[in-house]
Parts: structure tokens; C-alpha cells; sequence
């Protein structure tokens, strides 16, 4: 471990932060729906990523995940997009998979497009997943490496693009390639 010691704050208390402890911060992971707010706040020379894109490549898919982030510029009227929520926690409003990631896409896309869900142990039926063009999962902490393999080989061996909510964010928030240049 290096001996690093983690600080978790909330996006409003970072400055105070960094102005105590300036350059000795050597990484800052984020919730991806703070990467916007904490990217303007961050020094560009500090390293910048999410939780959900250091579990793509903890689990083993970081590099299928960016070939899927590609696809989202490309989205067109009417597409499918599956949005994969890995646990069955309560929704609150505003839910990440269900209301702020569909908003996000049809923004930065200029599109209408059509979403399916699914969440928890559920996963989405064998001929539905060809009628979408991308799938967008969550961070898949609450998964097994294997759970986690097959879902993704489903889509993979379809040539179905995937992506998760993490790259997804930093895409579309022109901060892709900063929340990867640590990796």
C-alpha cells in the first residue's frame, strides 16, 4: 500500500483540502457524477480518476470499456442503450443508471434515444441484447470477477460495445483522458 493514507471529503470541502495539503495529494478518486466539479477544482497536474473506472481495471476490462466509450459520439435517434445497475439498492431520486446518466447521454448525443435497465442478479435477455448498441454498467463492485466476465463476454462475443458509467462520464465530460493517464 505504500503507506498511502486516504481523505474523504465531500466535493465542497476539496479546496480547503488542497489548500492544506496541496501536491502531496497524489491521486483524487471520485464519485463520476462529481468528475465535472472536482475537475474544475483540481490542479490539471493531479492525477484525476472514479471509482468505477478503477474497477474496470481491477476487474479486467478497462481496455473493452474505452473501445465502448468511442460508440457514444456515434449514438443515433431511437438507438438502445442498456443501462446494467450490478446491486438492487433502493433508487432515490435523481438515480444515477435510471435519470442522470440517460439525461447525460441525450445532451451530449443530441439524441433521442430509447434506455433498458436491468439491475441486480437480473441481466438482460439473450435476444434482447442485440437490439442494443452499447451497454453502460455500473462499477460492478458488488459482483464477482466471474458475474462480472460473463456479462461482458455476452456483449463482447456479440460485438456489442461496452462501456461503464465511470468512462462514460469522463467521455462526456471532455475528461476521458485525464481519468485514465494514471492507469
Amino acid at each position: 500500500d505504500y503507506n498511502g493514507i486516504p481523505l474523504v471529503c465531500q466535493v465542497e470541502e476539496l479546496p480547503k483540502i488542497l489548500e492544506n495539503l496541496g501536491d502531496k495529494i497524489k491521486l483524487v478518486v471520485t464519485d463520476s457524477q462529481a468528475f465535472s466539479k472536482v475537475n474544475q477544482i483540481l490542479p490539471k497536474t493531479m492525477p484525476l480518476t472514479s471509482f468505477s473506472i478503477l474497477m474496470a481495471r481491477y476487474k479486467g476490462f478497462l481496455s473493452y470499456a474505452l473501445e465502448g466509450c468511442a460508440v457514444l459520439s456515434t449514438l443515433e435517434d431511437g438507438d438502445r442503450v442498456y443501462i446494467a445497475e450490478g446491486c438492487s439498492h433502493h433508487r432515490q431520486c435523481g438515480d444515477i443508471g435510471t435519470v442522470k446518466l440517460p439525461r447525460m447521454l441525450e445532451k451530449y448525443t443530441g439524441k433521442k434515444l430509447q434506455f433498458v435497465y436491468s439491475e441486480g442478479k437480473g441481466f438482460l435477455p439473450e435476444e434482447e441484447q442485440k437490439r442494443v448498441k452499447i451497454m453502460i454498467h455500473c462499477g460492478a463492485c458488488m459482483l464477482s470477477e466471474k458475474e462480472v466476465e460473463s456479462r461482458y463476454q455476452d456483449f463482447l462475443l456479440k460485438k456489442i460495445p461496452i462501456c461503464n458509467y465511470g468512462l462514460a462520464m469522463a467521455k462526456m465530460t471532455g475528461i476521458l483522458e485525464r481519468s485514465i493517464e494514471m492507469l
